[in-house]
């Protein structure tokens, strides 16, 4: 027996006795084992996917239990209003003294760091049970500062004890600059048979060296929220783990910015979304400048009386139901 396995064995046994003693499961390190493994299905095809028919969009995709995942993950880049700024945001199922990212122009030297801060939310309190629907995972928020417009950078995340790959995206250009801007844009996209293979495709589309400065999201994200019928009300926020990981290769790797559709809104007035992306604004209207593009996103579902083809006033702008 190798060093390893004899120590993996003591530790089993003493995971063993905790739980006898304790008489309640033991807090088991599912990455460390190896036990849990999950991946997005980017490689199936349209034939692997049940339910797949015009308009349907297929079932939905095994789920991600972010509790047993102890890597960072649903890595996700954003922009600010600063072109030498880029904010990043990522889960782990635990926290540590230290949840950092090292950043800078030179794969081998990333000389910069920036140090997060992270939170955790519950949702739903269930009166029957005496306890929450849902806990999240820990979400990390920090700002990579002094960047270099319209450059490369590189940078890696360290936290919960492990570290992400080395990854890069491209800065914003800096004010005033005519770089031509080009941006991926997509909605409705939820974690369906018919949301991977999209998601693929641009994936896709980024490995042809097709250059893109973002991604803009018009709402309708991970479908958590009152999908039809199907649902209650609190609904499976596990989803929003999922889609997180789903986007993880094209949000990892330049600015993903998100607004809010009707599924983004629930009885709690969209914290889940806004607990998870930090947008300026109120959670339902805002704007955001982005070198020599002005972004301006609103949904008009924050104000149930709206919800009609009858436009409606809001800061002089005549909004009609969405």
């Amino acid at each position: 027996m190798t060093n390893k396995s004899a120590q993996l064995l003591r530790t089993t046994i003493l995971l063993l006795v905790l739980h006898l003693s304790l008489g309640k499961e033991a807090d088991v390190d599912y990455n460390d084992y190896g036990v849990y493994e999950y991946s997005i299905p980017y490689e199936n095809s349209i034939e692997d996917y049940s339910g797949i028919s015009s308009p349907s969009s297929g079932k939905e995709i095994k789920q991600m239990d972010v509790s047993k995942v102890k890597k960072p993950n649903q890595i996700r880049l954003s922009y600010t209003e600063d072109a030498t700024e880029m904010a990043i945001t990522w889960t782990t199922n635990s926290v540590t003294h230290h949840e950092v990212v090292n950043y800078g122009l030179v794969e081998a030297d990333l000389n910069y760091t920036a140090v997060s801060i992270s939170h955790q939310f519950k949702w739903h309190w269930d009166a029957e049970k005496g306890g929450f629907v849902y806990h999240s995972g820990f979400i990390h928020e920090c700002l990579m500062v002094n960047l270099v417009p319209g450059r490369i950078h590189f940078y890696q995340i360290q936290s919960n004890g492990e570290s992400s790959p080395i990854l890069k995206f491209v800065a914003a250009p800096e004010p005033g600059s005519r770089t031509p801007l080009s941006f991926l844009h997509t909605g409705d996209v939820g974690t369906f048979g018919t949301s991977v293979m999209i998601t693929k495709n641009m994936m896709t589309r980024l490995e042809m060296k097709q250059h893109y400065h973002g991604m803009i999201h018009c709402g309708d994200m991970s479908y958590a929220n009152k999908y039809g019928k199907e649902r209650p009300i609190w609904s499976a926020q596990q989803l929003w783990n999922t889609w997180g990981q789903m986007i993880d290769p094209l949000a990892s790797r330049m600015a993903y910015m998100v607004s809010p559709g009707n599924h983004e809104m629930d009885e709690y007035e969209a914290r889940v979304k806004t607990g998870r992306y930090t947008l300026r604004g109120s959670s339902c209207l805002g704007t955001s400048d982005i070198t020599r593009l002005e972004w301006v996103w609103f949904t008009s579902y924050q104000f149930p009386q709206t919800r009609t083809s009858t436009p409606v006033q809001l800061n002089g702008s005549g909004l009609t139901g969405l």
